[in-house]
């Protein structure tokens, strides 16, 4: 009995060991030691523990994989076609769950506590494999081989799992549908940061490689030979089952119903509660932008007349004629001697700081609606005055909006006579500026590589010396028929903050090397700062008048503890009027002639470009003077929510005394993003409105990063 049990599973299970074999063999067991002496430092202690200097647990763990690998690479189970069928189906419903695992174990999230009895969530679990089990059942219909389909869709999550960590890693929030539009401008983003695999990430890429191993040795590679009626049968199940799940899981919105949704202002936060792709398609949900309730061209024609007729603004200052304008958006600042007790060796921002004690500039504190990256946002509410409030979560404006001439402050002035210039030292297709701007109006973009100054670095980024000197040298060339407008981008303090070889000035006195990253940040902050006292000391001895602006695009990218020591609480469980201290910004407006100096506590990115036209003496169109009386109503609003004058922050979309105000902005601004036959261009420009053309000039990229 006991020898015809072995010639069954011998005729069932057998060794090939033909040379194809070992060849696959080894590839494989040269692949994962390729990958493991990439990654040796996870296996080696530091200190060293014992006398072999390993972890030996994980080197354990990684050779029981690769041993098992290998294994299934020689092994061949002989099963009927009807069985290998059967198998395949299963296998093809295991890998979904297995990418399931595999995404989320990486990033950390609630994966394992749904598991348990205590905490258990099936209904969570069922959602997010439904967003896996979708892309696999399309691979299987164009496939029809489930080695392919596994291969193809392991692969694919894996990558994404691995991005989606980084990315939260690099600017606190995960992946969302919008951040596709801008890979391009993300790949370069990255160049400053360190990228490390983590032992959980090499774990789980062998145990998917076992898996896929498995698959073949049972499956093949090959589709199971099947009629035609058969083969197209399996095809069209497979993708019209896809294409029900994504109906199900998006216009439907089946995971609302199944405890999935977004945390527009907790996004990290939210991806570890609901799952990483259960999140990523919640968020998908978002990317239509629906028509405001009681839009109309009617009602827009109604407010613009209501604004028309608001009394002008009163001026911040009186130049003796049309100001030239600079303003410039500086990279990741942000000023934590406001915040926190932590005390610092010497002040980061002694200018600044010098400026703000003066009494003779406009200064305070803005709100951008982003963090840690996405700088595009930050230029498109101050250029604009729309907010990103009501876009979807994470939207990008000048990769999914700005693909047609759109009223800005750009166009308000070129049609004022202006000469309009962009200047920024970096990639020139980064978040598709080049693009973008000439829809806004500015008439020249110069990037990094048109450069006519000589440039000088740190960690790789252009400093803030050579940026200035490029803007003096716009401003000493620029058409004397004309005053001149000119935005800026600087890029030196751009993330991460872990060079190696970069020595930090400032140090926290009393938290020493507790916070590395945020002591290098700090350190580049003070050269920033030193580099924009030697531009105003250039301009203060200009005849002309000169006005600028600078502000923060957003906070840096440091340590959770460092934020956790300032903000007084855990990062993780931030309440919302907690949360919006890390969305602010400082920004002053100086000017070579007087202004009238005050402090402003708190305002939108989106209100800054009127403060900017006061100073310069400017009238206000009638979308600025509609958002100087909103201004009074609802002094702050940014993507994660807003502010009433009583104090009060309220979610974005939640029920307040501001209601109606904020409909009515959001009538506005979707006629003037999204209503372009119907767009009240006099309105949103300030005169008769006449087609501008924009003659960008299109000169070559620079190598350079930018954010």
């Amino acid at each position: 009995m006991k020898e015809r049990k072995r010639g069954k599973l011998r005729r069932w299970v057998t060794f090939s060991l033909e040379p194809k074999n070992f060849w696959a063999a080894g590839a494989l067991l040269l692949g994962a030691l390729l990958l493991c002496l990439v990654t040796s430092y996870l296996f080696i202690e530091d200190p060293p523990q014992g006398r072999v200097p390993l972890f030996m647990g994980r080197v354990w763990k990684v050779f029981l994989l690769v041993l098992l690998s290998e294994l299934f690479m020689f092994l061949r189970i002989r099963l009927s076609s009807r069985t290998r069928r059967a198998f395949s189906y299963v296998f093809l419903f295991i890998a979904p769950f297995l990418a399931f695992l595999t995404v989320d174990l990486i990033n950390e999230t609630n994966f394992p506590k749904w598991f348990q009895l205590a905490t258990l969530r099936p209904r969570k679990v069922l959602g997010n494999y439904l967003c896996y089990l979708f892309l696999f059942l399309l691979l299987y219909g164009l496939f029809r081989s489930v080695f392919f389909a596994c291969l193809t869709g392991e692969a694919a999550f894996f990558l994404f799992g691995a991005a989606n960590y980084f990315t939260v890693a690099f600017r606190g929030s995960p992946i969302l549908p919008w951040d596709f539009t801008a890979v391009g401008t993300a790949a370069d983003v990255i160049r400053g940061y360190e990228l490390r695999m983590t032992f959980r990430m090499l774990f789980l890429l062998l145990l998917l490689v076992t898996f896929l191993c498995l698959v073949f040795s049972v499956c093949g590679a090959r589709p199971l030979p099947a009629g035609r009626r058969w083969r197209w049968g399996e095809r069209g199940v497979s993708v019209l089952s896809s294409g029900l799940l994504l109906f199900l899981l998006l216009p439907c919105n089946l995971l609302s119903h199944m405890t999935i949704t977004v945390y527009p202002w907790r996004q990290a936060s939210g991806m570890r509660v609901s799952g990483v792709m259960g999140g990523f398609f919640a968020n998908c949900n978002y990317l239509i932008v629906d028509k405001p309730e009681a839009y109309s061209p009617q009602r827009v024609e109604e407010l613009e007349k209501e604004s028309q007729a608001l009394p002008g603004a009163e001026m911040l200052g009186y130049p003796s004629e049309a100001p030239d304008i600079i303003v410039i958006m500086n990279e990741s600042l942000a000023d934590f001697t406001r915040i926190g007790d932590l005390t610092y060796s010497e002040d980061p921002l002694p200018v600044l700081h010098r400026l703000e004690a003066s009494g003779e500039v406009i200064w305070g504190n803005a709100y951008a609606s982003i963090y840690g990256g996405g700088t595009c946002n930050s230029e498109y509410e101050f250029l604009t005055g729309n907010t990103t409030a009501f876009l979807p979560v994470g939207a990008r404006p000048y990769q999914q909006y700005v693909t047609s001439l759109q009223p800005s402050l750009a166009r308000v002035l070129s049609q004022r006579g202006y000469e309009t210039v962009a200047v920024h030292p970096g990639e020139r297709n980064a978040w598709q500026r080049d693009r973008a701007y000439p829809n806004l109006g500015f008439e020249r973009f110069i990037d990094g590589a048109s450069f006519e100054v000589e440039q000088e670095y740190v960690r790789g980024f252009t400093t803030d010396r050579t940026n200035y000197d490029q803007v003096i040298y716009e401003y000493e060339h620029r058409d004397r028929e004309k005053s001149l407008f000119l935005f800026n981008v600087t890029i030196a303090n751009h993330g991460g903050y872990a060079t190696p070889n970069y020595e930090s000035t400032i140090k926290l006195t009393n938290a020493a090397g507790r916070y590395p990253t945020a002591e290098q940040y700090l350190s580049l902050l003070k050269d920033s700062d030193r580099d924009f006292g030697e531009l105003i000391d250039y301009f203060s001895g200009e005849p002309r008048p000169v006005v600028i602006l600078m502000f923060g695009d957003h906070w840096p990218r440091l340590e959770d503890r460092f934020y956790t020591e300032i903000l007084g609480e855990n990062v993780e469980n931030l309440s919302l009027e907690s949360t919006q201290r890390m969305y602010e910004v400082p920004f002053v407006i100086w000017a070579n002639y007087p202004l009238k100096g005050q402090q402003t506590q708190a305002m939108g990115l989106n209100y800054l470009s009127n403060y900017l036209s006061r100073a310069a003496g400017l009238e206000l169109t009638g979308y600025q003077r509609f958002l100087e009386r909103l201004r009074e109503s609802v002094p702050v609003i940014n993507a994660l929510g807003f502010q009433g004058q009583d104090g009060v922050w309220y979610q974005t979309g939640e029920k307040s005394p501001y209601t109606k105000e904020l409909l009515e902005y959001e009538v506005l601004q979707y006629n003037n993003i999204f209503d372009d036959r119907k767009r009240r261009e006099a309105f949103f420009l300030g005169v008769d409105a006449l087609e501008m053309t924009g003659g960008i000039d299109h000169a070559q990229g620079s190598s350079q990063a930018g954010q």
